[in-house]
């Protein structure tokens, strides 16, 4: 069976749930949104034993089939759920979990969590049998066009409501990011929950209380970066300059991020998946994708050397260094973007040849 996110509410409170369902997509809110539906659901219907696996290349398939198979001793019914790392499945997964669902434990229910699919991958007969068996959720990506509509439902949804323009501002100021859109959804109903009447916001009111969290942030700033997105970046970075942020929180963040990526490269560089590299350093899911695409121009050695640079421009700003801390700063955005820097003198060149020469 396959559901549209709007439909999965007027699903789940129908009778019995099916044995499976499978949500699958890149939009981190959603794809929470709809897990929750029904791992809520499942609660409802007394599946009070929980387990989760984290699925890589050396998965136990067999495991997790035997335990859905197997009573519980805790509890009546069991969610089982499997957190995919990408939209596909090993032949041996496919075949257990396709003969599973031919004679599947009513008392077990499994929760399959994935990125978006390819379109190919939605016409393979190993998918379309696990569709038929069970229930498959695609998440669609919120677009440019669409936002104003969802924003607008969904203060609706919390009692709000609100001028086009002062929608239109909102979906300026959060740019796609629908994270932060819900929270400053939350935040306005918040502010209003104290009156008897709600009246309509308009823009003055929703400039006045909405942060410019999402465009300008130190967060979206490296997330960019790790993108390869080196125009919005430095776009980012240029406007926390201009808010007067502090060079040594930015090279304080920066530095986090390098030192998660030198793990990571170790790992890999070790032999390891990415995908159970990013699993053992607890990256975030909705991370995940961005930093392996970073990960895909970067190595140890190029992250030991950006760190070096983010160490050098930290005694700048203190004064123990002639380097120029912008300058830095640039230069590392167009690192972690994969793109070489602006300047031909630049951190990076000049800290290559003062370790050669050294």
């Amino acid at each position: 069976m396959n559901l549209r996110a709007e439909q999965l509410a007027g699903h789940l409170k129908g009778g019995e749930l099916q044995p499976m369902y499978w949500v699958a997509g890149d939009e981190t809110l959603l794809c929470q949104e709809a897990t929750d539906a029904i791992r809520q659901a499942a609660r409802e219907r007394q599946y009070e034993e929980r387990e989760v696996h984290f699925v890589d290349n050396s998965f136990d398939w067999q495991s997790v089939i035997d335990s859905g198979n197997s009573l519980s001793l805790f509890a009546s019914r069991k969610l089982i759920e499997l957190r995919l790392p990408q939209f596909r499945l090993d032949d041996r997964g496919r075949q257990l979990l396709a003969d599973y669902l031919k004679s599947p434990n009513p008392d077990t229910l499994l929760l399959l969590d994935s990125p978006r699919p390819e379109p190919a991958a939605l016409k393979t007969r190993w998918f379309k049998s696990l569709e038929e068996a069970g229930v498959f959720i695609q998440i669609w990506p919120v677009d440019a066009r669409q936002l104003p509509g969802w924003i607008n439902q969904r203060m609706k949804q919390k009692g709000l409501s609100a001028t086009p323009e002062a929608i239109q501002l909102l979906c300026d100021r959060v740019e796609g990011n629908l994270l932060a859109a819900a929270r400053e959804i939350e935040k306005l109903a918040l502010l209003q929950s104290g009156n008897d009447k709600a009246e309509t916001m308009d823009a003055r009111f929703i400039a006045g209380m909405v942060a410019d969290n999402a465009r300008y942030n130190v967060f979206q700033m490296i997330d960019h970066a790790l993108a390869g997105n080196a125009r919005k970046a430095l776009r980012s970075l240029g406007r926390l300059r201009a808010e007067g942020s502090e060079p040594l929180m930015l090279l304080g963040m920066i530095a986090r991020e390098l030192r998660t990526l030198l793990q990571l490269c170790r790992l890999c560089e070790s032999g390891m998946s990415a995908e159970r590299a990013l699993q053992q350093e607890r990256v975030w899911k909705s991370r995940q994708k961005l930093v392996k695409q970073a990960l895909t121009h970067l190595d140890s050695r190029r992250v030991e050397q950006l760190l070096m640079m983010a160490r050098r421009a930290d005694l700048a700003v203190k004064g123990m260094d002639n380097l120029p801390v912008d300058m830095i700063l640039d230069d590392l955005m167009l690192a972690l973007a994969g793109q070489t820097p602006i300047r031909p003198n630049t951190a990076i060149s000049s800290l290559t040849s003062r370790s050669a020469t050294g």
